[in-house]
């Protein structure tokens, strides 16, 4: 049985968009930097494009050489898994090159798929399709086709994970699972800002 721990603090919500979010995390930072090393206080922001934004915003309330601690959720967990997990995450560059594999050999149930599947394009267009289906969180059921994407990308994990590859898209699945100690061990503060 896992063990059910809490966390205590305050969740600040701020309307995306607006230009309270950087001034808002601005003032939840300077609240921080006061009472705890700037070295413990991690800036989670919702994207990778995000930090530099931040971190430029930030940079001007340390002393010194000292740098503020801004991350994104999809670099902050592959960080973590790469120190808690011994799965390999894959690169986008190896990504396409092992979808590309997988469905190299795939027979398709589908006359609709199989025929696609003899045009130039398709292992590229279809393990698009794949990707976007994974970092949006869906899983398509509406038609036979549609349920093959969903198979496709299950049977493209599962072969992954037996061979201890670890899709990027995966990576804030399985920060979940593991978050909770490190974050313990290595920050007392966090400021995330996501959009939704």
């Amino acid at each position: 049985m896992s063990e059910q721990r809490t966390y205590h603090g305050t969740l600040i919500e701020v309307s995306f968009g607006s230009d309270q979010v950087q001034r808002t995390v601005l003032e939840q930072y300077r609240q921080l930097v006061a009472d705890h090393d700037p070295e413990d206080v991690l800036v989670v922001a919702g994207s990778p494009t995000s930090m530099t934004t931040f971190e430029a915003m930030l940079e001007p309330e340390l002393t010194g050489a000292a740098m503020p601690r801004v991350t994104s959720l999809i670099v902050h967990a592959t960080d973590v898994i790469n120190r808690t997990d011994d799965r390999a995450i894959l690169s986008d560059a190896m990504r396409r090159e092992l979808v590309h594999r997988f469905l190299d050999d795939r027979d398709w149930e589908s006359d609709y798929l199989r025929r696609a599947a003899e045009q130039d394009s398709f292992e590229a267009d279809f393990a698009q399709l794949m990707e976007t289906a994974v970092w949006q969180g869906i899983e398509f059921d509406t038609t036979p086709e549609l349920r093959a994407v969903t198979a496709a990308v299950d049977e493209f994990h599962a072969w992954l994970g037996e061979h201890d590859h670890l899709e990027r898209v995966l990576c804030k699945q399985v920060l979940e699972e593991v978050v909770r100690d490190v974050f313990d061990s290595f920050w007392s503060s966090l400021v995330a800002v996501f959009s939704c």
